[in-house]
């Protein structure tokens, strides 16, 4: 039992208050002894031994102090006795806190402490509970730290294979990851040396190597192969440490594993695949490598170290572009930081180029073709991958086909002269040929002279018609054709194609019909005078080669976009046909269906040809259908764009809305055509294909009470012409007020005259129909016309006498006697003055000296040619004013002639031979004002009642009017304003620019006057040409005054 006082000292000395917890406390100090040092344990038993002993002291204490109090109480023999044993306990307590004290310090020693022999219990007690407190904590993290292994150890044994063996290899422990991979149990483990899971994937050099170096006290690090115990192989990344003994010596070896097996056979996919794409590089043609983000080269294939000479070994590490892009083409330094490679690198962008070279190893340099890219590891670039390839052969190709083509272009301007020439020389004299045969056709002749003349004209025409394919075709194949881009009328282009082409049908006894689908748009743009070259030269081959029966012209809409449509032309005949073989090569140049020398029918082979490279030009395809002796089906599409279109119907068909029209005729074609347009204006077609059919059914619609108001009778019907069919409706009482019009085919009107007088008859029409027309002889027959919209008076033709507003001054630049000749005596003969020039000179000379309206320039002339003599007279104008016609004449007729004249300074052209039909017309342009630019002063601008504003707004598009028209009034005086400035200024670009806007505006209006004089207003300005551009610019201003009103009245009865 535990002294009370020793006790109260004990837990004031350990800071316990509870005599619990000092008991356990103490019982602790007992248990820490169990797996301890010796030390320590001996140290506890003493201690323990000296509480003991302490007790036990202050339990004599206590018994001493009663003795004390009882020796006064007691005899001196008593006194003696009990002072002999208290001398006996005290040395026996000096021993025992010496053999303490002795203790202590046997045990305070390792940490620096010491007992001195003059130090109390009290001290003893002091230092031996810091030593029990100490121990206590030390304890304590003994267990913490006990704990924190064994979780570390759970967590190696989820994830790694652990083994510890002993110094001979044998298996100690084994965890649970090791027991699963290898398929062995631990039982079967322990004591088993590790060589049990060996596979024979290594040699032996490599176990000894790996037992080296563990027994020399060193860490493994690997990856080993070993073998399951079912025979199956697993790869494993292995650390084996060996655990030393107190002399240093390996007494275990701990050894920890990951599984790498899948690891290593995605390692051999991944080898397996980039020697597959190893192949691939090297059998690309091809040099591939790859930059890190530093350019430093990691990568490159069999074909890039064939073209650079250096190896991929010396390549990898190093900076590419040091290596081998480090200099230019001529030798140059090529700074990184300017490299344009690295820089489109730097910023993300794939850089290609064919401009680049490359160095090899052996210092010579040869050109690239290069396509870099960025490597991206998401939005960071984490280097590059580049393909690139030796260009020198293509280069040489590039230089070779550089000098070839300026050999083709240096031959083709040979051909050019020669064909320059060559038409020079053959048009001189044919134009002499046509025009004195011309001549000599309208004086008196005897019918054997007319005939032997119109033969020589006919073959001189013949001849002309083969030099116009031939340079055409030459145009064409040397790429100098150059498309028109303007606005046509779809039905006005192929009436006035067709109908010459329908004389031509007549006369081979054929009937040529048309028909267009009524969907598409009237108004096109595009080329109208190549559109009418291929379909000419298509319809006049059905024509030429068809002996009988129909050639059909049909336009179908293939395509419709907003802006643009493709159209599908089909020419169809019923003529010889053509064999198949002959089918793929008629459109070769210089290529005939009939190649024989017997053959038949003429021609150069070219037609097809220029058609076929036309319609490729137009971004269309051509193509024939044909079955020998049955006929062919030559068809072709182009692409137009579409322009403005016109109003869908006139004003008067309102009034004519709903009546009933006969439409008689034999042939389908026409039937369809014409039954198209009728119903698209809001009339109501009836049919019949015969004249006995057109007789009974106008009878029939007379007794029903439902007469017909107009026939569109058809000329050539079997059985009964349209004459006769006339003659019984207009000798039939019921039929007086029946409207009559005749649908006859091109040429019949001349041969059929004396019936047509005859017969009264409201229009007579001429096929194909043009729907304009068909509208106006509508007009007429329902007794709608009207003054204002009746037609001009035909022109005198050219053999009859001129009738001219006044007579003209021209000077004739020509060197040839021939020529000369026929000009002169054709503008003598419509009663023009004539002066000739022999030469550039003569006529510098004598435009110097006199005033004329007209010059004609042939281009060619010794001494000075009509290219320089235009433009001395030119700087004559300017310094003196004025500004004369010049018209160029040329018999070259190659490709930028024209162009080459205008923009030499003449106004116009003219070709070789000289034609009397295309000279009169430019002599009437002249005479109207239309496309000349005379020294004559500009005409006012007609009266209100010569074009109707009005009426040309209403067929305008209002919806545009009513956007533009406000701004349009604000606007236009500020033009007119600023042109008046210009011309004060001379300011040619200023006023070209305000003309060409005022030009723009005008088009939405439909106003064709004063557009017109905006256009003429642009032209003088492009000719700096001022003196004309000021009274034309006071005609424009009266033009749009007369316009604005127009724009006044217009909105605000509309609104």
């Amino acid at each position: 039992m535990t002294h009370r006082l020793f006790e109260r000292q004990l837990r004031r000395l350990l800071g316990i208050n509870d005599q619990d917890a000092l008991a356990a406390r103490l019982g602790e100090l007992r248990s820490l002894a169990a797996g301890s040092p010796v030390e320590l344990q001996t140290f506890v038993a003493g201690l323990d031994a000296f509480f003991s002993q302490v007790n036990d002291a202050y339990t004599h204490a206590d018994r001493d102090l009663e003795l004390a109090r009882r020796s006064l109480e007691l005899s001196s023999t008593e006194l003696i006795e009990t002072n002999s044993k208290l001398r006996q306990e005290s040395s026996l307590r000096e021993q025992t806190l010496n053999a303490l004290r002795e203790t202590a310090n046997r045990l305070l020693a390792p940490i620096g402490r010491h007992i001195d022999e003059a130090d109390g219990i009290q001290t003893i007690t002091w230092h031996l509970d810091d030593v029990v407190s100490d121990l206590l904590e030390t304890r304590r993290k003994l267990e913490h730290t006990l704990k924190e292994l064994s979780n570390r150890q759970f967590a190696v044994d989820q994830h790694a294979i652990l083994s510890i063996t002993d110094a001979d290899g044998c298996i100690t422990y084994a965890n649970a990851r090791f027991c699963e991979i290898s398929g062995y149990t631990a039982e079967e483990l322990l004591g088993k040396n590790h060589r049990i899971v060996r596979s024979n994937q290594h040699d032996p050099a490599f176990y000894r190597d790996l037992w080296a170096t563990i027994t020399a006290r060193k860490v493994w690090h690997g990856e080993i192969c070993n073998q399951a115990r079912d025979g199956s192989l697993y790869w494993v990344a292995a650390t084996i440490v060996p655990i030393l003994d107190d002399h240093g010596q390996p007494v275990q070896y701990i050894s920890v594993r990951t599984n790498i097996t899948q690891q290593k056979r995605l390692e051999a996919r991944f080898q397996q695949e980039q020697r597959f794409l190893q192949g691939i590089m090297d059998t690309l043609g091809e040099g591939v490598y790859t930059l890190d983000e530093e350019g430093s080269c990691t990568f490159i294939n069999r074909e890039a170290e064939v073209m650079l000479g250096w190896t991929r070994e010396e390549m990898e590490g190093c900076n590419l572009h040091d290596l081998v892009h480090f200099q230019k083409a001529d030798g140059s330094p090529l700074p990184r930081k300017e490299c344009p490679t690295y820089l489109a690198i730097r910023d993300g962008k794939v850089y290609q180029s064919v401009e680049d070279v490359f160095t090899r190893k052996d210092g010579s340099i040869f050109p690239i073709s290069i396509v870099a890219s960025p490597l991206l590891d998401g939005d960071r670039i984490v280097g590059s991958v580049a393909a690139f390839q030796d260009i020198t052969e293509r280069k040489r190709f590039e230089s070779d086909l550089v000098n070839a083509r300026d050999v083709a272009e240096q031959a083709s301007r040979v051909k050019s002269d020669f064909l320059a020439t060559m038409s020079h020389e053959i048009r001189t004299p044919m134009n002499g040929i046509i025009g004195m045969t011309d001549l000599a056709l309208d004086t008196d002749l005897t019918p054997e002279q007319r005939e032997y003349l119109s033969l020589v004209k006919s073959s001189a025409n013949s001849l002309l018609q083969i030099i116009n394919d031939i340079l055409d075709f030459s145009k064409i194949e040397a790429g100098h054709v150059q498309l028109e881009n303007i606005p046509f009328q779809l039905h006005e282009l192929m009436s006035t194609t067709l109908r010459p082409l329908g004389l031509r049908a007549t006369q081979h006894d054929l009937e040529l019909t048309y028909n267009a689908d009524p969907e598409i748009p009237d108004s096109l743009v595009g080329d109208p005078g190549r559109l009418r070259q291929i379909l000419v030269n298509l319809v006049g081959n059905a024509i030429k080669f068809s002996s009988n029966g129909e050639v059909r012209v049909t336009v179908g809409l293939v395509g419709c976009q907003r802006n643009e449509v493709v159209l599908r032309f089909a020419v169809r005949d019923q003529g010889i046909g053509i064999p198949l073989d002959k089918q793929q090569v008629i459109f070769d140049p210089f290529t005939q269906a009939d190649t024989s020398t017997t053959r038949h029918f003429g021609g150069t082979g070219l037609g097809l040809a220029i058609c076929a490279r036309l319609v490729h030009i137009m971004d269309g395809e051509i193509g024939v259908e044909s079955v020998e002796g049955k006929g062919s089906t030559f068809h072709f599409t182009v692409r137009l764009g579409t322009g403005k279109q016109k109003a869908s119907q006139p004003a008067f068909l309102t009034e004519l809305a709903g009546s009933r029209i006969l439409v008689v005729d034999d042939n389908e074609t026409n039937r369809k055509l014409l039954t198209s347009l009728l119903g698209k204006w809001g009339l109501q077609p009836t049919l019949a294909t015969s004249g006995l059919g057109a007789l009974a059914a106008i009878s029939q619609a007379d007794a029903e009470g439902q007469p017909y108001h107009i026939v569109l009778l058809d000329v050539m019907m079997p059985g009964m012409d349209g004459f006769e069919v006339a003659r019984r409706l207009r000798s039939d009482k019921r039929s007086q007020e029946l409207g009559i019009i005749m649908l006859a085919s091109s040429g019949m009107r001349g041969d059929n005259s004396e019936q047509l007088r005859q017969i009264e008859l409201n229009a007579y029409l001429s096929k194909p129909i043009n729907p304009d027309e068909l509208l106006g002889a509508l007009r007429i027959s329902a007794g709608l016309n009207r003054q204002e919209d009746s037609a001009p008076p035909p022109r005198p033709s050219l053999t009859e006498p001129a009738i001219c507003s006044r007579s003209l001054s021209i000077l004739l630049a020509e060197d040839n006697p021939v020529n000369q000749k026929l000009a002169v005596t054709l503008l003598e003969k419509w009663g023009h003055r004539v002066q000739v020039a022999n030469n550039g000179r003569e006529a510098c000379a004598l435009a110097s000296h006199e005033t004329f309206d007209l010059i004609l320039m042939d281009v060619q002339m010794p001494e000075m040619g009509g290219m320089e003599a235009t433009q001395r007279i030119r700087e004559q104008e300017r310094q003196r004013g004025g500004h004369v016609t010049i018209v160029a004449m040329t018999a070259n007729a190659m490709a930028g002639d024209r162009e080459a004249c205008l923009a030499g300074g003449m106004d116009d052209y003219l070709s070789k031979p000289l034609r009397q039909d295309s000279l009169k017309a430019l002599l009437d342009r002249l005479l109207d004002g239309a496309s000349s630019i005379s020294t004559e002063e500009v005409a006012p601008p007609p009266a209100s009642t010569a074009f109707d504003y009005r009426l040309a707004l209403e067929q305008a598009d209002r919806w545009v009017i009513d956007i533009i028209s406000e701004a349009f009034r604000d606007d236009w005086p500020r033009q007119i304003h600023a042109m008046h400035d210009a011309l004060a200024r001379k300011d040619r670009e200023q006023l070209l620019r305000n003309a060409h806007t005022i030009k723009g505006l005008l088009g939405n209006f439909g106003a064709e006057p004063a557009e017109a004089l905006a256009q003429k207003l642009e032209l003088l300005a492009t000719q700096g040409d001022f003196e004309q551009a000021t009274p034309c610019l006071a005609a424009l201003n009266q033009a749009l005054q007369a316009l604005d009103q127009a724009l006044i009245d217009f909105i605000g009865t509309s609104h």
